[in-house]
C-alpha cells in the first residue's frame, strides 16, 4: 500500500469537495474555517502540481493577474 503524506491527503481531501461542485478556493475557505486555521498554515500542505491548479482557477477567475505577467501570485 502508498503511504500517503499530508500533501497528496489534503490534495485528494479538495479533490473530493471539488467533485460536490465546490471551487479549489472555495474549497480551501471552507477547509480552513472548519478547522480554524489561517492560510500560511494551510500553505504548508499545498503541493507545487495543486498550486497550479488554484492559480489557474484564479487567473480564469480575475482573482489574480495572468501569470505571464509578473509579480501575480496567490497569498499562500
Amino acid at each position: 500500500m502508498k503511504k500517503v503524506n499530508k500533501q497528496e491527503a489534503f490534495q485528494v481531501l479538495m479533490e473530493e469537495r471539488m467533485a460536490a461542485g465546490e471551487t479549489y478556493i472555495d474549497a480551501m475557505t471552507e477547509y480552513m474555517m472548519e478547522h480554524q486555521l489561517e492560510a500560511k498554515q494551510v500553505a504548508k500542505l499545498i503541493s507545487p502540481a495543486f498550486l497550479e491548479k488554484v492559480t489557474e482557477e484564479a487567473e480564469r477567475n480575475n482573482v489574480i493577474k495572468k501569470t505571464n505577467n509578473e509579480g501575480s501570485t496567490l497569498p499562500l
